[in-house]
């Protein structure tokens, strides 16, 4: 990924900086350093072809409710369509991870 793209960001913690974000695999994967809204944006260097997005969220602490939009952009963000958006509960013990995969 550090080659072909460029990887924006609201915050992290340090525990879990965003390129974990990007490994497959058990590891602690990214985490906001902050309470609210957060960005991840890929800015690609070069046009891509992806086949393939797989998203993994975990809470295993607190009851909330989390939302995510995966948005693309042809026109360096100018505009942006969104792909998806959906909401999940969680609610620690029993519901404390989500999968997703498009």
């Amino acid at each position: 990924m550090e080659r072909a793209a460029v990887v924006e960001f609201t915050s992290e913690d340090k525990e879990g900086p965003v390129e974990s974000a990007f490994v497959s695999g058990k590891g602690r994967g990214w985490r906001a350093a902050t309470i609210g809204k957060q960005t991840i944006r890929l800015v690609f260097d070069q046009p891509q072809t992806i086949k393939y997005i797989s998203l993994v969220f975990e809470e295993n602490n607190a009851a909330r409710t989390h939302e995510f939009a995966l948005r693309w952009s042809q026109d360096g963000g100018n505009s942006m369509k969104e792909i998806v958006r959906q909401q999940w509960n969680f609610s620690p013990p029993e519901s404390i991870r989500e999968v997703e995969k498009y």
